[in-house]
This record gives C-alpha cells, structure tokens and sequence, in this order.
C-alpha cells in the first residue's frame, strides 16, 4: 500500500478517486472508507485543518445512514470515530479524545478486530500520557504491544514501542526508553516512512537532551535534519526545529540559548499542527524566561514571563492535563521566588504536590520535592 510506503500524494490521489466512485456508485463503505483514508494522510502529513474536514464530513455522512447502510459499513464508523480522536488530542481536547477513542474501541471490539483494537488501546495510552496518567497509559499501550506480537505486525508494533519510549523516559527510566525506542527505530528504518522516522528520531534527540548525551543527540538530529532536507512536510519541518532548539539548548551557551528561545517564539506564533510540540515549546520558553529573570531583573522579560506562564496554567486546565497543570504551578513558584514572594511561592509548590499527589504521579512529586 502507497500509504504503508510513505507515498502520500500517491495515497490522497488513490483515496479521492475511490470517494469518486463512492459518490457515483451511491456506496456509503466506499466513501466512509475513502473519507477514513484521506483523514489518515492529512493526519499523517501534519495538517489538522483539513483532517477535521473530511472528519466533520464522514460524521455527517455516518448521522444519514439507513439501517442497511449502518449494518453495511461495518468497522469504518469505529476508523471515524478513531480520526475525530486523533483530531480531538492534536486540539488538546484529551476528553473528548479519550471519548472517541473508548466509542471505536467498543466498536472494534464487537468485530473481533484484534489489528484494530490494537490501534485504540495504543490512540487511548497517548491520550493518558498527555494527560499525565502514566499508570492507564502504560496499561494500554502494554496490551496493544501484546496484541500486534500475536499478528506479528512490526511496522504499527513500533508505535508502541515509541511510546514505551516516552512513558519510560517520563519515570526517569532512560535506559528501558531508550531500549524501547531504538526498537522502534530499527522497525521504522526497514520501512523507511520518513514521517515516522522523524517522530522516532525527535524523541530520540529529547531523551539524549534529557540524559544529557550531547554526542547522541547531535547524531540523532543530523539525521532527522538529512530526512527534513529531502522532504517538504510540515510536521518533520516542524520537529526538526524544536529538536535543533533542543540540541542547542544541550550545549548551556548563551548564545545558543538565545537562538533556541527565537525559534520557540516563531513556533508559538505559528498555527498549532501538533499539540505536543506546541506544548514543549511553551515548557522550554518558560524555563529559559525564568533563567533571564534569575540573571538580572528587567520588566519587559517579567511581564512576558508571566503572561506565559498563565497561558500555560490555563492551556493545562482546559486540557485537564494534571501533569500540566502540576508543571505550570512549578513554573508559577519558580516565578514567584524570583520575585522574593517566598510565602506565594511555598503555596504553589505545596498546591502542586497535592496536585501530583492526588494524580498518583509520583515521577512528578518527587520533582517537585526537588
């Protein structure tokens, strides 16, 4: 398959020409199918825009259909379902994801689809890890792992293994991540998809960021720049520039700190095509602004600072993300304790670590601690 291949022109032109015929044969499979394929791509392709059209489209199809038609389509309503909550994480609507994602799943589930139960349970664990639920995320990413080894599927297995990757890196367990992630890459490099090689590779450069393997990372980027060089898709574009700010980041120079600030900044102002990026350049803003602040006081930083910092707080409360939310109360104290509120600063890490607490995010907690 074109798709299976990276061939994402080739793929759109294959599934708007079936929506044509759909449309002509009066088929509702073929044109849910077709609807469900090109959601795929502009998924895959990093363009959120026109996935949420084809979606809103095939929810609109699904909400006409006759009786005979429902009992017709079989699994592509659970495909749709599964689209609107990709489309839904990538917003930062993490329960209206999660709703989504359980409403394929259960459907999946009635057809006995172990490949497409599989890809729910691993949607499901990302959502979870968004939200810093490692426990639930780590439960369904697990179980989909276990059910792609029975169909011996080693290009989605990957997915999976990515996400270990992250979840392991979360609980400060770098050698388990890298273990999982490097299978996930030697996977991705047999198929060569250079959108998933470039996910594999970004993570990749953020866990030798986090361990702090400067050489690891700096070979881990020059790759990922070679895969951004010979492409013109937007989403490696996009982490391709993060993953350089966070190299340069790794070298502790002023200088290169100042170049990895621009080029969060320029991301920040840019249309959202994937919320987690988004989300790690607010983080990484936030800390080198708070770092400014620690070196010499100055109004205009203090007043970007915490206007930052609130736009965090309230992008994690919307999300209902309590890891975010116990980050950017830690950002807050750090803020605060700059400014000499001591007092304010003690309220806010204490907040935080009931926050975590409660969560049972214990990685978190003893962050906070520290």
């Amino acid at each position: 398959m074109l798709l299976d291949q990276g061939k994402y022109d080739g793929s759109l032109e294959h599934a708007i020409e079936a929506y044509k015929m759909g449309i002509k044969k009066k088929n509702a499979k073929l044109i849910l199918d077709s609807i469900n394929l090109q959601g795929l791509i502009h998924w895959r392709i990093g363009d959120p825009n026109k996935l949420e059209n084809v979606v809103r489209e095939g929810m609109i199809l699904v909400s006409n259909l006759t009786e005979a038609e429902e009992a017709e389509i079989g699994g592509s309503e659970g495909d749709l379902y599964n689209l609107d909550g990709l489309l839904a994480w990538n917003r930062g609507n993490f329960d209206t994801a999660i709703k989504w994602h359980k409403s394929a799943l259960a459907i999946r589930q009635k057809l006995n689809d172990d490949y497409a139960i599989a890809v729910s349970l691993n949607n499901l664990g990302i959502v979870y890890l968004a939200q810093g639920n490692l426990v639930d995320a780590l439960e369904n990413i697990t179980k989909s792992v276990s059910l792609w080894q029975k169909k011996q599927n080693k290009r989605v297995m990957a997915y999976s293994y990515k996400n270990l990757g992250i979840i392991y890196s979360g609980l400060k367990d770098y050698q388990a991540a890298e273990i999982n992630m490097e299978q996930a890459l030697s996977i991705w490099r047999e198929f060569g998809d250079e959108v998933d090689m470039s996910d594999i590779l970004f993570e990749l450069i953020r866990l030798s960021a986090l361990s702090k393997n400067k050489d690891q990372a700096n070979a881990y980027y020059s790759e990922l720049k070679g895969i951004n060089d010979q492409s013109g898709n937007k989403i490696i574009a996009l982490r391709t520039r993060i993953a350089q700010a966070l190299v340069l980041l790794n070298k502790g120079r002023l200088e290169s700190m100042a170049t990895a600030f621009k080029i969060f900044k320029e991301v920040l102002i840019e249309e959202t095509i994937d919320i987690r990026l988004r989300i790690i350049a607010i983080q990484s803003s936030c800390e080198l602004l708070i770092k400014e602040l620690m070196v010499f006081e100055n109004l205009e930083v203090m007043k970007e600072t915490e206007s930052l910092i609130l736009y965090y707080y309230e992008l994690a409360q919307k999300q209902q993300s309590t890891s975010m939310i116990v980050e950017s109360l830690v950002l807050r104290a750090k803020f605060q304790f700059i400014r000499g509120r001591f007092d304010q600063s003690n309220k806010l890490l204490n907040q935080a670590e009931i926050t975590a607490s409660e969560g049972n995010l214990l990685f978190l907690v003893e962050k906070v601690e520290t």
